[in-house]
């Protein structure tokens, strides 16, 4: 089946839930490709966030429900996010082999939502989740990293020695974050620059698929990873995080070299041919080969 086909098999299967859970005839249209697959629903209120690059690793239905859950939690308490669909409509859903759920439509406006908000909006959703007692993944990204590298795709892709090179940084670094004591609380988990939208009812942050159980510095590691490994949108970045506040810098610092560990092992599953993907991927392992944890 080519990339083609798959996607019009979503579309279908987004459509056919769609009659299935009341909301009549709709005309699905893709306004969004990245390891999701963001579906229009017009003419409802309502996008379909459906998993599809991150299948081979994930267990699409744990992901959404955690999703949804912790997402429903903040929107609650009026956190500035972009919010799942009321009760069950929101799901998650199974339909045709794929698991949907569902989501408030926004107006999104081109440019990056200004880094002070971002920060400060970060900093409001960690509060608020302070007091969420769901299920979560326990610094899930350290096993999500070890399960990448693991991969046959992985295998056939990388070097030996940049594999072995980020599964020895894995390891060392890992057991410095397990050894500051119990994770801290449940976060965004991706909460990089583009998962947080600028929309025509100020910022709103989404994409909250990888949630986890962690130290804040988790995501602020989110936050600066890129500028940090790839002197990427470094002034952004550097205003996020002031407009964010207290955090301790060391454990940063050890967060940020996760974090691009992370970010290596994914893009040697999803980089492909892609050139922006590759130049990225050569960006982060760079730098890797530069640090000795």
């Amino acid at each position: 089946m080519t990339a083609a086909d798959a996607e019009a098999a979503v579309l279908r299967g987004a459509g056919t839930l769609a009659a299935r859970i009341g909301l009549g005839h709709v005309e699905p249209r893709v306004i969004g490709r990245a390891t999701n697959l963001i579906v229009a629903l017009e003419p409802t209120p309502w996008v379909a966030r459906i998993a599809t690059g991150t299948v081979p690793i994930r267990d699409p239905w744990d992901f959404a429900w955690r999703e949804v859950a912790l997402a429903r939690h903040l929107a609650a308490h009026q956190a500035p996010i972009v919010a799942p669909a009321p009760e069950s409509l929101a799901g998650p859903h199974r339909q045709d082999g794929q698991v949907i759920s569902l989501w408030q439509r926004v107006e999104v406006q081109g440019a990056l939502v200004d880094p002070k908000l971002a920060g400060r909006d970060l900093a409001t959703c960690h509060a608020v989740l302070r007091g969420y007692r769901g299920p979560g993944r326990e610094n899930g990204f350290l096993a999500e990293t070890a399960a990448l590298l693991a991969h046959p795709q992985v295998q056939a892709r990388a070097r030996a020695d940049d594999r072995a090179r980020v599964a020895d940084h894995l390891a060392r670094l890992g057991e410095r974050l397990r050894a500051q004591g119990p994770a801290v609380q449940h976060l965004h988990g991706d909460a990089h620059p583009r998962n947080v939208l600028n929309t025509t009812e100020g910022p709103r942050w989404s994409d909250w698929e990888d949630t986890v159980i962690a130290p804040r510095e988790w995501d602020l590691a989110c936050l600066v990873a890129s500028a940090r490994s790839a002197g990427r949108e470094v002034a952004w970045s550097q205003a996020a995080l002031a407009a964010y506040g207290e955090h301790n810098a060391g454990l940063l610092d050890l967060c940020v070299h996760l974090r691009v560990l992370f970010g290596v092992a994914w893009l040697w599953l999803l980089a492909g041919e892609h050139p922006r993907r590759q130049q990225a991927l050569a960006d982060r392992l760079a730098w890797i080969r530069e640090k000795n944890p």
